[in-house]
């Protein structure tokens, strides 16, 4: 005879399939939660990429304009000091020295936003504080309109904001 006992303790093919049904569902879930964080970190990446890419667009567009306007380069990169106030060109210079200016709060933002990554952050401030350091033009554009500007804005440019 069956030990009624010792049948009702085994378990039955059902109770078998839902084991490994209930074992399959929980490796499918950790699975899936491995899925969504690669899925969001690979999107961050793509992300962080689109911002690089288009930053870097930007900086091509202004420098284009050195393209169209060869004179005004070396107002920019050569140390040239802008023209006086009033003098031919005056305000071409001062506008391009703040374009480079609106550049730089953008990529501020960006980096107060933590959008980029600190390796990014570093080589922009370099290049920003590079660019202040030497163009006399970009000196003035800032100088002129240093009260409106984010502290970020003038981390890029190695100031800061005034009191």
């Amino acid at each position: 005879m069956v030990d009624l006992a010792v049948a009702a303790a085994s378990p039955t093919w059902a109770d078998i399939v839902q084991a490994v049904a209930a074992g399959f569902a929980a490796v499918g879930v950790v699975g899936g939660l491995f899925y969504s964080g690669y899925q969001i970190r690979k999107g961050r990446q793509e992300q962080t990429a689109q911002r690089a890419l288009s930053l870097m667009q930007l900086l091509i567009e202004i420098t284009r304009v050195m393209v169209e306007r060869p004179y005004l380069a070396p107002y920019i990169y050569d140390g040239v000091p802008p023209p006086k106030e009033g003098a031919d060109r005056y305000d071409e210079v001062l506008a391009y020295g703040r374009l480079f200016m609106s550049f730089a709060e953008a990529v501020g933002w960006q980096i107060h936003a933590h959008e980029m990554d600190t390796d990014a952050a570093d080589a922009w401030r370099e290049y920003f504080t590079d660019l202040h350091e030497h163009s006399p033009t970009v000196q003035d554009a800032v100088a002129k309109n240093e009260s409106l500007l984010a502290e970020e804005t003038l981390d890029l440019f190695g100031k800061k904001k005034p009191a």
